[in-house]
């Protein structure tokens, strides 16, 4: 693909995603009820209609500012790995988990908020009790337990690793791929931060709207292939009745035509031109098919 015309995907794309606006309007509604408060479900449903929302903003709009928007992918990810990971495993008790999971959090936070308004404004009215870190590690203990049931051996934090449940969810590709790539930009990561300087040397400017295309046919192209892996697993469990699959099937269709998928490491920022890059490097597919 051109680069001129990688905006091309967010034209071919938003259409699909911008039919599916009636569904999710309705499919985002949802009722609170004590007695039977379906945490997993409700947590899926959130899921899926951020990954809808993300994508219909992102191919809607050619956004200077895409780079921004690359950590979301990575949340999405995760999101998609745990409730995978937990819809597998914990069959019976993964709403209570869940609430467990969310009350550590937000301790957690009450604690980290409480301590840093101590120094930075004490005069500031929070909502803190001093059982708060004898809860937390209350909290903790218990959520170990629950994951010692099922795997004994596991390392905890009090978590499991998005390895670990990359690899007992099946989507470990996933993993050492998108998530991969999109954390290195929620992490420390000097590459991605030498590469926005761009221009004719020996000046450069350092700004992250270059790479903007690249950085929007990445997040388009994978933010729409993980829209479809997100849909179609939640369709196997039961979930978004009466969505139109044919959407999907037409998306993928869309993906599956791109001559070129998006990489982490590119091209470009090796300074491989487009002559060396066609006559002088292989696929994975050559060396592959050249190991049997």
């Amino acid at each position: 693909m051109n680069e001129d015309d990688k905006y091309k995907i967010n034209l071919d794309l938003f259409p699909f995603f911008n039919k599916l606006k009636i569904y999710f309007s309705e499919y985002s509604k949802d009722i609170a009820n004590n007695n039977d408060p379906k945490i997993f479900e409700k947590v899926t449903k959130a899921t899926i209609i951020k990954s809808f929302e993300f994508n219909l903003c992102i191919t809607s709009q050619q956004n200077e500012q895409i780079f921004f928007m690359i950590p979301t992918l990575r949340g999405i990810c995760e999101e998609y790995i745990v409730e995978k990971f937990l819809f597998k495993h914990f069959l019976t008790d993964r709403d209570s988990l869940l609430l467990l999971w969310a009350k550590y959090q937000r301790l957690k936070s009450s604690i980290a908020q409480w301590k840093y308004f101590a120094i930075s404004k004490p005069s500031q009215f929070l909502y803190y009790e001093e059982t708060f870190p004898d809860d937390l590690e209350n909290v903790e203990q218990t959520i170990k337990e629950i994951f010692q049931k099922k795997f004994s051996k596991i390392k905890l934090n009090p978590f499991p690793s998005v390895y670990f449940m990359a690899e007992r969810a099946e989507l470990i590709e996933l993993y050492n791929y998108l998530y991969h790539g999109t954390s290195t930009f929620v992490h420390f990561h000097p590459g991605n931060l030498l590469r926005t300087g761009w221009g004719d040397l020996p000046n450069f400017q350092f700004s992250t709207k270059h790479f903007e295309k690249y950085y929007n046919y990445f997040t388009v192209f994978y933010g729409s292939l993980l829209f479809c892996q997100l849909s179609e697993w939640q369709i196997s469990n039961g979930y978004l009745k009466g969505f139109d699959d044919g959407i999907i099937k037409s998306i993928k269709e869309i993906l599956n035509n791109v001559s070129q998928y998006p990489e982490i490491v590119t091209f470009d920022e090796l300074n491989i031109g487009a002559f060396s890059r066609h006559l002088f490097y292989k696929s994975p597919g050559y060396y592959l098919k050249n190991e049997k």
